[in-house]
C-alpha cells in the first residue's frame, strides 16, 4: 500500500463561522453492499466517478480498521494547497447491519512537532449534513467547495489544530449511503479510521500516541456515537478526550426545529431522504407527494439540501411535500427517530467527555444534550458540560472552538484538564 504526509505554522486559536460495501455478485459498480440493495433504494446517492471510493468487489475478509488501499493526496482546505503530506485511506469497517463495508478517511501529517511531543491524533468529524457523496470530507479537504459547512469549519478549526502539531484524520462518517445522523454507521467508521491511521506507517504514530475526538453539530453526532460505542466496538483504543459541541441529541426535536425555517429546512429535507436510504420505513413509497418526489430526486446528490447542481433547494415545510400532515407522527418515524437519537441504553463512553452547548441553541436544545450528559454521568463516564449564554447554534460553532482545543491539548499533555469557568463536571 502507498503512503506519505506533513503540517503548517502555529496559529492563534480563533476563527470564522461554522456551520456501506461491495459483496460478491454486486456487478462491480462499487454501489452494492451486503444487506443493502441500492437498486431498490429510494433516491440513492450517485457513486463518485473516482473509483478509489468504490466498494471492493469481492469484499476482502479483513478485520475492521485494516487498510485496504491508500494514496497520497493534496491537502487543500478552502481549495488552498497546503504543504502538509496527506493521504486517503480506504479501510474496513462495519455497516448498520453488522456487515463489512469499506470506509474512507483522509489523514494529514503535521509540519511541526506537537507541543506535547507525544504525537497526538485527532479525529475531526465535520458537520457534513448532506445527501450527496461529493459533500464528504474526503472531497472538501482536497480542494472541493461543494460543502460550505466543511469550508467554514476549515477556517474555524483546522488551522488552529494544525498549529498544535497534531496528526489529523477526517473520516467520511456518513458512509457509502451518505446517511446523515446515523450514529451506528458513523461510530464504527470513526473508530476504524483511528485504527487505520495508527497503523499507517507514514504518519509516524506510535501505540502510545494519544487519541482525541472533536465535532460540532452533525459532527458532534458522529463524535458522540463513536465515543459511546468505543468501549465495546474498539476497546483497545484509549480516547484521551472527546469534545462535542452543539449536538442535536433528539433528532425529532431537531427536525421539527428545522422544519419551515428558510435557512435550515433544505438541510433537513436532504437529511430525511438520506436517513430513509437505510431506514426505508421513515419515508415509505406514497408518503411523498409528486412534488416531493421530484424534489427528492433533485436534491439526492446535493450538499446541505441544495440541488445536485448546487441551486437552492426546497422551501416551506415537510407537509408541503408529503401526503400526511405530520411526517414525524407516522409509524415509520415513531420507529426510526428514537433509534437514531441519544441517549441509548447500550451507548456509554468511558472516555473523558466535554460538552459545549449554547443555552439558546434553537436547533439542538440544551435540555436534550443535558439528558445525554446525565445518562452518561449515571453510567460512570467523566463528563463536563459548559453552558454558554453568548448566542445560538451558529454562534456556538465559532465560540466552541477555543475551549475545545484547550481541553484536548490538556488531555493530550496529561496536565490538569483545562475547562472554562462554570463548567459542570461529574465522576
Amino acid at each position: 500500500m502507498d503512503k506519505r504526509m506533513r503540517h503548517w505554522p502555529r496559529a492563534a486559536v480563533f476563527g470564522l463561522a461554522a456551520l456501506l460495501a461491495a459483496c460478491s455478485g454486486g456487478g462491480g459498480d462499487g454501489n452494492t453492499a451486503p444487506g443493502i440493495d441500492f437498486a431498490k433504494m429510494l433516491y440513492p446517492p450517485t457513486p463518485l466517478e473516482d473509483h478509489f471510493f468504490d466498494q471492493p468487489d469481492p469484499m476482502p475478509k479483513l478485520a475492521p480498521g485494516t487498510i485496504i488501499k491508500s494514496r497520497p493526496v493534496q491537502y487543500a482546505p478552502l481549495g488552498i494547497p497546503m504543504p502538509n503530506q496527506a493521504w486517503q485511506l480506504q479501510y474496513m469497517s462495519t455497516g448498520l447491519q453488522g456487515q463489512p463495508v469499506a470506509a474512507i478517511a483522509t489523514v494529514v501529517k503535521p509540519l511541526l512537532p506537537a507541543l506535547t511531543l507525544n504525537k497526538p491524533l485527532l479525529s475531526f468529524q465535520f458537520a457534513i449534513n448532506s445527501a450527496g457523496l461529493k459533500c464528504a470530507p474526503s472531497q472538501q479537504v482536497t480542494g472541493s467547495y461543494a460543502n460550505s459547512n466543511s469550508q467554514l469549519e476549515a477556517l474555524n478549526y483546522i488551522p488552529q489544530v494544525l498549529a498544535l502539531g497534531w496528526t489529523l484524520v477526517f473520516p467520511d462518517h456518513l458512509g457509502p449511503t451518505s446517511s446523515v445522523a446515523i450514529g451506528r454507521i458513523a461510530g464504527p467508521i470513526v473508530l476504524d479510521g483511528i485504527r487505520a491511521a495508527k497503523s499507517f506507517d507514514e504518519l509516524g504514530l506510535t501505540a502510545d500516541s494519544p487519541v482525541g475526538l472533536m465535532g460540532y453539530s452533525g459532527g458532534g453526532v458522529a463524535t458522540a456515537w463513536a465515543a459511546g460505542m468505543q468501549p465495546q466496538y474498539a476497546p483497545e483504543l484509549e480516547l484521551k478526550g472527546v469534545a462535542i459541541g452543539g449536538i442535536p441529541a433528539n433528532l425529532e426535536v431537531t427536525a421539527r426545529a428545522f422544519d419551515g425555517d428558510p435557512l435550515f429546512f433544505p438541510v433537513m429535507y436532504g437529511a430525511v431522504l438520506s436517513i430513509n436510504r437505510v431506514f426505508p420505513q421513515l419515508v415509505p413509497p406514497g408518503l411523498l407527494s409528486d412534488e416531493g418526489k421530484a424534489l427528492a430526486e433533485s436534491v439526492k446528490d446535493g450538499c446541505l439540501g441544495n440541488t445536485t447542481d448546487g441551486a437552492a433547494g426546497p422551501k416551506g415545510q415537510m407537509s408541503d411535500y408529503t401526503t400526511v400532515e405530520d411526517i414525524y407522527a407516522t409509524p415509520g418515524a415513531r420507529d426510526v427517530l428514537p433509534k437514531i437519537s441519544l441517549p441509548q441504553p447500550d451507548i456509554a463512553p468511558t472516555a473523558d467527555i466535554y460538552f459545549y452547548h449554547q443555552a439558546a441553541d434553537q436547533l439542538a436544545p440544551f435540555a436534550e444534550m443535558q439528558e445525554v450528559a446525565d445518562d452518561w454521568c449515571a453510567k460512570g463516564a467523566p463528563v463536563h458540560v459548559f453552558k454558554d449564554f453568548t448566542g445560538e447554534h451558529l454562534v456556538g460553532a465559532v465560540t466552541s472552538a477555543p475551549s475545545q482545543l484547550l481541553y484536548l491539548e490538556s488531555r493530550f499533555s496529561g496536565a490538569a484538564t483545562l475547562l472554562l469557568p462554570g463548567t459542570q463536571s461529574c465522576n
